[in-house]
């Protein structure tokens, strides 16, 4: 696993535009954390069904939350040095931004956020640099590891919904993705040196 990756997920007030994130998580392959983040006083936009997915009460966040500034210069930190990732970039970004406006860092300083999808795709190219023995397919042999790493996140542990959990699915997903491939190039490896 490339520890220049950083698994992030956010919950959030709601789905609108003027949400607003009320939890960070992160994953990667050494730690995993989360933070409350506490609204700041213009952030006023409240979901109710979005509470009740994350459970979440904005009365919680008030009290137990870190500042929204505090929890952006962690954010920072966190990213130095490693390419963010998550399974929904447009609104993690969206959420990213609404952290990182508070700091004193520009927009084009900001992380940017890459998708998993692509992440795990992007994985499994190493299957394209290697040549595969006589009568096998590449395609079939790139999608079981993709539906490996599926299943891997499905099979994580923790309540859905919150920041933490959720971006360790995402860590799973890929890990077992990486995983399959390894296991696939040295699988070829052992069909060549056997067809010698």
């Amino acid at each position: 696993m490339r520890d220049s990756l950083l698994f992030v997920d956010f919950e959030a007030s709601s789905l609108a535009s003027e949400s607003y994130p009320v939890e960070l998580g992160w994953a990667n392959g050494g730690a995993s954390g989360f933070v409350l983040i506490r609204p700041e006083p213009d952030w006023t936009d409240w979901s109710a069904s979005a509470a009740e997915l994350h459970g979440l009460p904005r009365e919680r966040l008030l009290a137990e939350g870190k500042s929204a500034r505090e929890v952006a210069e962690l954010l920072l930190r966190l990213a130095a040095g490693r390419q963010l990732v998550s399974d929904a970039p447009d609104r993690e970004t969206q959420w990213m931004g609404r952290l990182l406006v508070l700091t004193n860092h520009l927009p084009h300083q900001w992380p940017t956020i890459i998708d998993l999808v692509d992440t795990c795709w992007d994985e499994t190219a190493r299957l394209l640099s290697a040549a595969p023995p006589p009568g096998v397919s590449v395609g079939q042999e790139r999608l079981h590891c993709l539906w490996a790493g599926r299943r891997a996140r499905r099979q994580r542990t923790g309540p859905r919904h919150r920041a933490e959990p959720d971006a360790q699915g995402m860590l799973l997903g890929y890990q077992a993705t990486a995983q399959a491939v390894t296991e696939t190039l040295e699988r070829w490896a052992g069909l060549d040196s056997h067809g010698q």
